[in-house]
């Protein structure tokens, strides 16, 4: 039996991420370094949250991968380092963009939903931290 490359689940993945980062501009500034577009790394760091990868694995981890570095169009690969400055300066209202594309996109699809039925609430925390914290003022 031949595996089609079409069929890989992470080709896939990036496939969506790279139609769902298309909303946002390739640069954040007309004086940006124009090395990486803000989409190359934004899914970079999406594909870094679905391997569960440190921003050093999934740069070591890429570099094994080939049609993934064609399908970003990537000649070279950015350091750790970029991707993790890119993730600190990212605006909320770019997130909002790409989560009601994501919503949008999943309207055609099933979706699975979970309930917490654990009965333990948000604000509830660690007995131990509240302490703490009265004994630091």
């Amino acid at each position: 039996m031949q595996v089609k490359i079409g069929d890989s689940t992470y080709l896939n993945f990036i496939d969506i991420a790279l139609e769902i980062v298309s909303l946002i501009p390739p640069y954040s500034s007309k004086y940006s370094k124009k090395i990486f577009t803000q989409q190359q790394l934004l899914v970079l760091i999406i594909f870094k949250q679905k391997l569960k990868l440190s921003y050093r694995d999934l740069i070591e981890d890429i570099k094994t991968r080939e049609s993934i570095l064609l399908m970003l169009d990537l000649a070279k690969l950015p350091k750790p380092t970029t991707l993790i400055m890119f993730a600190q300066r990212i605006k909320c209202k770019m997130l909002n963009i790409l989560l009601g594309s994501c919503i949008h996109l999943t309207k055609k699809r099933k979706t699975n939903l979970s309930i917490d039925a654990t009965g333990y609430h948000l604000e509830d925390g660690s007995y131990h931290y509240p302490q703490a914290r009265t004994l630091t003022k």
